[in-house]
């Protein structure tokens, strides 16, 4: 009767661990190790567009600009330009359908793993489909939308785990992918790569097989002793 017992006890306690090993990894929060708000430095010479073309997804209003380039490590095609919100104090970068890209190589930890995460929505052709490609060492998203009406969507944010080189190199790439016949063209802002911490139910997994697989050798043990008692 007592060796049931510690047999239940033992699954028991294995059942409580598996069951700590599904709570959500939300529980642990990514921490931020690079962010890139898009609003210092990257305002140029001012597009003059007027009228319908002066709105975004997110803004009613959406001032348009030339892009200044190697603004804290990025680089941009031609097709590339600057975004700001009717106030003057919210940036972001258009990837124009014209061939828009935008890319930067950040230095982080060797071998390890990190989230990409970004503001994503359209400029101003609502009822357009535009396209976004993001790449960053090898990981690949692909994101297409139809253009909202002017100051109609807030933005969407879209993830992408990645892994770093041998030296701590991540290349982060953005190219439209706008389908032909479009006009429309995506827009990207609050780039953030945040390292990826090991759900807390798992050390707690670990110890729990580890105490289980304890009990099992414990019981083999003391069986053998008493067959050899005996």
């Amino acid at each position: 009767m007592r060796k049931n017992n510690s047999l239940i006890v033992g699954v028991a306690f294995a059942t409580a661990m598996l069951a700590g090993a599904v709570i959500p990894v939300g529980g642990a929060q990514a921490s931020p190790v690079y962010f890139e708000d898009f609003n210092s430095g990257f305002q140029g010479s001012s597009l003059g567009l007027s009228g319908a073309d002066l709105s975004s997804d997110k803004y009613a209003i959406t001032n348009y600009f030339n892009i200044n380039n190697n603004v804290d490590g990025w680089s941009f095609t031609s097709g590339t330009y600057f975004a700001q919100d009717g106030r003057g104090t919210d940036g972001a970068v258009v990837l124009n359908e014209n061939g828009g890209s935008a890319l930067n190589v950040l230095g982080l930890s060797p071998n390890t793993q990190y989230q990409l995460s970004f503001l994503y929505y359209g400029d101003n052709r609502p009822g357009d489909i535009w396209g976004l490609h993001v790449d960053v060492n090898g990981s690949i998203l692909d994101l297409s939308d139809t253009d909202n009406a002017p100051g109609t969507n807030p933005g969407t944010i879209a993830t992408l785990l990645f892994l770093t080189n041998g030296a701590g190199d991540a290349t982060v790439f953005f190219n439209q992918t706008t389908p032909s016949g479009s006009e429309a063209s995506p827009i990207i802002d609050n780039v953030t790569v945040s390292e990826t911490p090991i759900p807390a139910a798992l050390p707690l997994f670990a110890t729990g097989l580890g105490a289980f697989g304890l009990l099992g050798w414990r019981r083999k043990r003391k069986n053998a002793a008493a067959r050899a008692a005996a």
